[in-house]
Parts: structure tokens; sequence; C-alpha cells
């Protein structure tokens, strides 16, 4: 399967770019954790689909791990609002912070 990446969200010289993930889990099946750890790379602010499944998998393996991780909430998308609410408010704050893209934008600046 070849998957085309619109100009938007090409990667940059600038960017990591993770290879490898085949599990619901990206820390399952890749070099994220090394990749992350080497560049001291301590917070991780996560977004994509779906939200409920590979989104929550990875994230909380991220915060297995140690990392402080963030649900960038209009950036994810889950089959139904039911189940996007359900991770927002009522799974990820037990690990992490549920804030819109803008917050965690303003927080970086």
């Amino acid at each position: 399967m070849h998957l085309t990446i619109i100009d938007e969200l090409k990667p940059t010289a600038q960017d990591i770019v993770v290879e490898g993930k085949r599990t619901l889990d990206a820390f399952h099946s890749s070099n994220i954790d090394f990749i992350l750890r080497l560049n001291c790379i301590r917070n991780v602010a996560f977004c994509g689909f779906l939200t409920n499944v590979c989104v929550e998998g990875t994230a909380r393996s991220a915060y297995d791990k140690g990392y402080k991780v963030f649900l960038l909430k209009d950036c994810c998308a889950a089959l139904s609002a039911e189940e996007q609410t359900y991770v927002e408010e009522r799974f990820f704050p037990y690990m992490g912070e549920v804030l819109s893209h803008k917050e965690f934008l303003e927080r970086l600046e």
C-alpha cells in the first residue's frame, strides 16, 4: 500500500520521523521510545485516529514509560462522538491533559 502525504503535513528537515508502526500501540512496534529518549523529549502530544484505539493505546504506553502526555482533542477523531467524549472526559484525564491545539501551542510560547 502506498500512502500519499498532503504538502501541508509533509515532514520538514527539523521533524523527527518515526517509521515502522505496525500495531495499535506505536511504542510496541517501532523505535519511538529510543528516538524520544535520544532527543531528550519528555512531553508527547497526541493526535490522530482512532482516538479510543491507536491514540489511546500509544498514549497509555507513553504514560507508563514516564512521559508527560497531552491529548489534542480537536486533532483527533473516533467513530462516534460518544467514543471521543469518553476518551477526553473519562479516560485521558487519569494520565494526562486534554487540550485544544491552540491551548497546547500557547503553552509552547
